[in-house]
């Protein structure tokens, strides 16, 4: 960089439970701590109208932060960041930069404000794409995008909040939520593409060898029919599966603030996550941050950031998907595979301590938001 500081128009969401808010905010609360980059904010109206901003997802003082953020003007800026949806690609003046995330490797128009404006950009050396993964990348390079307008900038966890709690901290969480047993946990909003009826199948399956098991799910139930969708997947277990099932999960589907959910993690055994197609997947990145075995599907976004000795990953295929008038991919979990893994990080403690300490060890090094905040400054502002 140049000049010291630049100027950077942030344009988004703030406090409500969506994944792009939440990354607004960790990505808000990291670039304050950076001198080179004076930060402004532009709030920007929800997706759905009926989505609600809530107070407390954070700290007092983050939350003062965020209330104090000064407002810019795009043309006084130097770059213009926006992390909303519908994309919105009206370039400015300066320098236009716009957070999308493909999780099926293609892109809708429909997803767009005016698609016209996107294409009208591509090649643009002024305007740039961030997204957090090789694979998300992977459907602009399809589109035609040149890759150095693409920026794969990760997303990043704040490890002194989501970390590893020592036995006696996690047996009062435990208790305080009322938890017994071997507790599997996934955390999100329940659609088809987190994978959940193959979840559910494989808990099924775990459940009826090993007693112990109990299924912790987080939904969204304040952006998405959550609970609607969980009970549509269950339907389609069989009656044995079902009951196996019911008798053994635990549901929770209001939003929780950021600590509280630092804690569901905490009491938690193992993460479980065998998706279909995913952006990047933030919530298996924070379990890891959290000292939690993780297992979830390979092939996928989250390839980036799980490595053989930091987790499991479950074997899988593509297949196309077509959504609109385009043709996508998305991955199938093994189903057999999965219910192998999952046995397996109940049965191998010592592969639980080990893969534990490899996560934890990746996660610091390369993971926090401290670090990826200086990976999005110098992408932003490299020519």
């Amino acid at each position: 960089m140049n000049s010291l500081p630049k100027k950077l128009l942030v344009e988004g969401w703030l406090s409500i439970c969506h994944s792009y808010a939440v990354v607004n905010q960790w990505q808000l609360l990291a670039l304050r701590n950076k001198p080179e980059v004076q930060t402004f904010f532009n709030p920007v109206a929800v997706y759905d109208p009926n989505w609600r901003a809530l107070g407390g997802l954070f700290n007092p003082d983050q939350e003062a932060y965020f209330a104090g953020l000064l407002r810019g003007e795009p043309t006084d800026c130097d770059l213009v960041y926006r992390i909303s949806f519908p994309y919105h690609f009206k370039a400015i003046q300066n320098r236009t930069a716009v957070f999308i995330t493909s999780e099926y490797k293609i892109l809708i128009p429909s997803q767009f404000r005016d698609f016209a404006d996107f294409t009208a950009n591509v090649g643009n050396p002024q305007v740039k794409i961030v997204t957090p993964s090789t694979w998300s990348a992977d459907g602009f390079y399809r589109y035609g995008c040149p890759r150095e307008q693409v920026l794969v900038v990760p997303h990043g966890v704040d490890t002194t909040l989501f970390s590893k709690a020592g036995q006696a901290q996690r047996q009062e969480i435990r208790e305080r939520l009322g938890l017994n047993g071997f507790v599997f946990l996934h955390n999100g909003a329940m659609t088809r593409n987190k994978g959940i009826s193959y979840l559910l199948k494989g808990f099924a399956a775990v459940a009826e060898k090993r007693p112990e098991a109990v299924l912790l799910l987080k939904g969204s139930d304040s952006l998405y029919p959550s609970q609607n969708l969980l009970k549509e997947q269950l339907a389609e277990l069989t009656v044995a599966e079902q009951e196996l099932v019911y008798s053994r999960c635990r549901y929770i589907g209001n939003a929780v603030s950021m600590p509280d959910m630092a804690d569901i993690y905490r009491a938690a055994d193992a993460y479980v996550s065998p998706y279909m197609a995913e952006g990047f997947n933030m919530p298996v990145l924070e379990a890891m941050a959290s000292g939690l075995p993780v297992i979830c599907t390979k092939g996928g976004s989250t390839d980036d950031f799980v490595r053989d000795d930091s987790g499991l990953r479950i074997e899988s295929s593509t297949q196309a998907i077509r959504q609109d008038d385009s043709v996508g991919e998305m991955l199938v979990p093994n189903q057999e595979h999965l219910c192998e893994l999952m046995c397996k990080v109940m049965d191998d403690a010592e592969w639980r301590t080990a893969s534990t300490a490899a996560a934890l060890e990746q996660v610091q090094q390369h993971f926090t938001w401290d670090r990826v905040a200086d990976l999005l400054i110098n992408k932003l502002w490299s020519e």
